[in-house]
């Protein structure tokens, strides 16, 4: 990385906001617009906790757009199944009809249920979105959202394009994109794809507790999964990610990062309040750009990805040899 140029890390959310109900709700009503601006929506009539079901509940955020119930549920953790069910629970109580889970990161088998709800036509969208704390350098902390899962009209919205892409139609590409991507790695360089999904796992390491996958759409990435469940898999988690991170300056510098390219260190999340950890922690290599929008430059995006993912791979690989990894 050139020497002129800072590093974009990512903070623990629990720095900027320690408690959900405390501290990121009032914050997230008092600056609604920033959200607004993410999904390329205006809300109003902005209201937290409010009660539901004779008070046995409270929705963390209700609001309006085009005049049509807004509810917003939040949770500065990975998503689970209490929040899904809550969430559900809320948009029928509100007769939503745009819906929203703000997270600090989202599972797969969540992002499919939110995807798959938004193919079924209804009269609700649904909009699944992580949130991040940045950092350049020495600044103070940002939030960011990154929206995952979106409505087929919201880039219709975001871009201007008189036709939408619908969610069949990025099923499609997923799954076209993929297979191209996996004939070019076993064609070009003799590697086979174990997991051939919608974003495919590019090599799996000691079993399921690491994984190289490559995810595209708004924020195409290269990136390393750590992650390992059962007795002592959180620590096991974080012990390994902080072993990677102390030969931060070395990776990066063997990634050959590019101008507008950029590595991303996640580190464990979850502490909270409870002293729990994150089932997970990540590395990854983004770029700008979509391949959804793009289809005509999809040769362009699978160069990208295998030469980085090749970089990558290799600038890990001593360190995870020396940790008997690889």
């Amino acid at each position: 990385m050139s020497s002129h140029l800072a590093t974009i890390q990512l903070v623990n959310v629990r720095e900027g906001w320690p408690s959900e109900d405390g501290d990121f709700t009032p914050w997230l009503a008092a600056n609604i617009s920033e959200l607004g601006r993410a999904l390329g929506l205006e809300f109003t009539g902005v209201r937290t906790e409010e009660r539901l079901y004779g008070g046995s509940r409270r929705v963390d955020i209700v609001a309006a757009c085009e005049g049509r119930p807004v509810v917003i549920e939040n949770q500065l953790e990975d998503t689970d199944n209490d929040h899904l069910s809550r969430l559900l629970i809320y948009a029928a109580g509100k007769d939503a009809r745009t819906v929203i889970w703000i997270a600090a990161g989202m599972d797969d088998e969540h992002w499919q249920v939110m995807h798959w709800l938004n193919q079924q036509n209804g009269n609700a969208k649904f909009y699944g979105v992580v949130v991040e704390l940045l950092k350049v350098g020495d600044s103070k902390p940002a939030p960011y959202f990154k929206v995952v899962v979106a409505p087929g009209d919201m880039r219709e919205r975001n871009t201007g394009n008189q036709q939408s892409i619908t969610n069949r139609q990025i099923a499609r590409n997923n799954n076209d994109f993929s297979k191209e991507l996996a004939d070019q790695l076993y064609l070009d360089h003799g590697i086979e794809i174990p997991d051939l999904g919608p974003y495919p796992i590019l090599k799996y390491l000691e079993g399921t507790a690491l994984r190289y996958a490559a995810i595209w759409g708004d924020s195409p990435a290269v990136e390393l999964v750590i992650e390992k469940g059962g007795d002592g898999g959180p620590e096991w988690n974080q012990r390994l990610f902080e072993q990677l991170q102390k030969h931060q300056p070395t990776i990066e510098s063997a990634i050959n990062l590019g101008q507008d390219e950029s590595l991303v260190w996640e580190p464990i999340r979850r502490p909270g309040t409870t002293g729990r950890l994150a089932a997970r922690s990540r590395i990854a290599i983004y770029r700008p750009g979509s391949v959804h929008n793009s289809p005509e430059a999809w040769s362009e995006y699978r160069s990208w990805f295998i030469e980085k993912y090749l970089l990558f791979h290799n600038a890990l690989k001593p360190y995870l040899d020396e940790l008997g990894l690889q």
